[in-house]
């Protein structure tokens, strides 16, 4: 273990005293260490979880596109009467495209 001198201000001293006793560490040493060591963890925590937030922002603004663009198909098609997918022309002429060209 590293030696360190470390100046605390009294009030954060008290505080670490009292950390020890209702913790029951037998050093303010190992209560110092106990300290960091949680106050890193939680820097590292924090990094991830500001990683996992702005992935669901990401997520979300995609969304958002995605619904905007089909709204406006829906509107440039003009889709007043629902049909039967199965029985749509263009979307089997679609398809059958599509497939050919996999099979190249």
């Amino acid at each position: 273990m590293k030696r360190t001198l470390v100046n605390l201000e009294d009030d954060i001293a008290d505080r670490i005293k009292i950390y020890q006793r209702n913790n029951n560490f037998s050093s303010v040493s190992k209560t110092i260490n106990h300290l960091v060591n949680i106050a890193l963890e939680k820097e590292d925590v924090s990094k991830d979880l500001k990683k996992i937030i702005d992935n669901g922002n990401l997520q979300i603004s995609k969304t958002s596109y995605i619904i905007n663009l089909l709204e406006q198909m829906y509107s440039d098609f003009n889709l007043d009467e629902l049909t039967d997918p199965k029985k749509s022309v263009a979307l089997r002429k679609f398809k059958n495209q599509l497939y050919r060209s996999f099979d190249d």
